[in-house]
Protein backbone atom coordinates (compact mmCIF):
# COMPACT_ATOMS: atom_id res chain seq x y z
CA UNK A 1 0.00 0.00 0.00
CA UNK A 2 2.58 2.45 0.77
CA UNK A 3 4.56 1.83 -2.50
CA UNK A 4 0.86 2.87 -4.07
CA UNK A 5 0.67 6.05 -2.68
CA UNK A 6 4.26 7.05 -3.21
CA UNK A 7 3.82 6.25 -6.71
CA UNK A 8 0.56 7.85 -7.36
CA UNK A 9 2.23 10.98 -5.35
CA UNK A 10 4.77 11.76 -8.29
CA UNK A 11 1.89 10.65 -11.13
CA UNK A 12 1.29 14.01 -12.94
CA UNK A 13 -1.25 15.75 -11.12
CA UNK A 14 -3.10 19.16 -11.18
CA UNK A 15 -1.94 20.04 -7.99
CA UNK A 16 1.31 17.93 -7.63
CA UNK A 17 4.89 18.63 -6.69
CA UNK A 18 6.35 18.77 -10.41
CA UNK A 19 4.04 21.65 -10.93
CA UNK A 20 5.22 23.74 -8.22
CA UNK A 21 8.80 23.30 -9.46
CA UNK A 22 7.69 24.09 -12.87
CA UNK A 23 6.09 27.13 -11.50
CA UNK A 24 8.97 27.97 -9.28
CA UNK A 25 11.23 28.29 -12.34
CA UNK A 26 8.86 30.08 -14.56
CA UNK A 27 8.43 33.09 -12.32
CA UNK A 28 11.56 34.83 -11.14
CA UNK A 29 11.17 36.55 -7.50
CA UNK A 30 11.40 39.86 -7.05
CA UNK A 31 13.88 39.74 -4.90
CA UNK A 32 16.77 37.07 -4.53
CA UNK A 33 18.85 36.15 -1.31
CA UNK A 34 21.75 37.12 -3.21
CA UNK A 35 19.92 41.26 -3.84
CA UNK A 36 19.46 40.89 -0.33
CA UNK A 37 23.01 39.99 0.97
CA UNK A 38 24.08 43.20 -0.92
CA UNK A 39 21.60 45.30 0.70
CA UNK A 40 22.76 43.89 3.95
CA UNK A 41 26.33 44.97 3.16
CA UNK A 42 25.94 48.46 1.04
CA UNK A 43 23.93 49.65 4.38
CA UNK A 44 26.65 48.28 6.57
CA UNK A 45 29.92 49.22 4.76
CA UNK A 46 28.75 52.70 3.91
CA UNK A 47 30.95 55.29 6.02
CA UNK A 48 29.39 58.31 6.66
CA UNK A 49 31.16 61.18 5.42
CA UNK A 50 30.64 64.96 3.87
CA UNK A 51 32.60 67.29 1.62
CA UNK A 52 35.88 68.96 2.65
CA UNK A 53 37.48 71.64 0.63
CA UNK A 54 40.93 73.29 1.71
CA UNK A 55 42.45 76.59 0.67
CA UNK A 56 45.33 78.59 1.25
CA UNK A 57 46.32 82.31 1.03
CA UNK A 58 49.62 84.14 2.00
CA UNK A 59 48.74 83.96 6.18
CA UNK A 60 46.07 81.31 6.28
CA UNK A 61 45.28 78.10 5.44
CA UNK A 62 41.50 77.27 5.68
CA UNK A 63 39.43 74.05 6.00
CA UNK A 64 35.70 73.76 4.85
CA UNK A 65 33.24 71.17 5.15
CA UNK A 66 29.51 71.29 4.92
CA UNK A 67 27.63 70.21 6.77
CA UNK A 68 24.10 70.68 5.92
CA UNK A 69 21.27 70.76 8.89
CA UNK A 70 23.61 69.97 11.60
CA UNK A 71 23.03 71.99 14.62
CA UNK A 72 26.62 73.35 15.89
CA UNK A 73 26.78 71.37 19.17
CA UNK A 74 26.94 68.07 17.41
CA UNK A 75 30.21 69.05 15.81
CA UNK A 76 33.41 68.17 16.84
CA UNK A 77 36.93 69.67 16.59
CA UNK A 78 39.98 67.66 16.99
CA UNK A 79 43.81 68.58 16.33
CA UNK A 80 45.36 65.67 16.87
CA UNK A 81 48.99 64.66 15.19
CA UNK A 82 49.22 67.48 12.56
CA UNK A 83 45.62 66.36 11.80
CA UNK A 84 41.91 68.35 11.94
CA UNK A 85 39.49 65.61 12.88
CA UNK A 86 36.02 66.37 12.01
CA UNK A 87 33.09 64.57 13.69
CA UNK A 88 29.58 64.63 14.10
CA UNK A 89 27.88 63.39 16.97
CA UNK A 90 25.55 60.60 16.69
CA UNK A 91 22.80 62.84 18.15
CA UNK A 92 19.04 61.04 17.71
CA UNK A 93 17.34 64.25 16.75
CA UNK A 94 18.78 64.88 13.91
CA UNK A 95 15.22 64.58 11.39
CA UNK A 96 15.99 64.35 7.78
CA UNK A 97 17.81 61.94 5.59
CA UNK A 98 20.58 64.43 4.95
CA UNK A 99 21.45 64.16 8.64
CA UNK A 100 21.23 61.10 9.80
CA UNK A 101 23.54 59.85 6.90
CA UNK A 102 26.25 62.37 8.48
CA UNK A 103 25.16 60.99 12.10
CA UNK A 104 28.75 59.54 13.21
CA UNK A 105 30.61 60.68 10.18
CA UNK A 106 34.50 61.60 10.78
CA UNK A 107 37.23 62.83 8.52
CA UNK A 108 41.07 63.55 9.40
CA UNK A 109 42.40 66.46 7.45
CA UNK A 110 46.25 65.99 7.24
CA UNK A 111 47.70 69.58 8.16
CA UNK A 112 50.81 71.04 6.55
CA UNK A 113 53.81 71.31 8.89
CA UNK A 114 53.69 75.11 8.07
CA UNK A 115 50.10 75.53 9.90
CA UNK A 116 50.08 77.02 13.45
CA UNK A 117 47.39 75.22 15.49
CA UNK A 118 47.64 77.37 18.56
CA UNK A 119 45.39 80.07 17.22
CA UNK A 120 42.93 78.64 14.96
CA UNK A 121 39.65 80.30 14.58
CA UNK A 122 36.12 77.92 14.10
CA UNK A 123 33.19 79.38 12.25
CA UNK A 124 29.76 77.88 11.83
CA UNK A 125 27.03 79.45 9.57
CA UNK A 126 24.25 77.84 7.49
CA UNK A 127 26.01 74.14 6.84
CA UNK A 128 29.55 75.61 6.39
CA UNK A 129 32.04 75.05 8.84
CA UNK A 130 34.98 76.83 8.23
CA UNK A 131 38.43 76.35 10.58
CA UNK A 132 41.24 78.41 9.61
CA UNK A 133 44.37 78.75 10.98
CA UNK A 134 47.64 80.87 10.62
CA UNK A 135 50.82 79.98 8.41
CA UNK A 136 54.18 80.51 9.62
CA UNK A 137 55.89 83.11 8.12
CA UNK A 138 59.39 82.23 7.22
CA UNK A 139 62.09 84.83 7.64
CA UNK A 140 63.24 86.78 4.04
CA UNK A 141 66.93 86.33 2.93
CA UNK A 142 68.61 89.45 1.08
CA UNK A 143 70.54 88.66 -1.67
CA UNK A 144 73.70 90.19 -1.76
Amino acid sequence: MKEEKSSSFFQKQPGGPMKLINEFFKTRPQRTLLDSIDDYFRERLTVPSFHINTNETDHFYTVTAELPGIPKEDIQLKVLNNELIVSIKKSKSLANNTQRKLRGAKQAIPLPSYVLTNNMKASYKDGILNVRFRKRQGKSIEIE
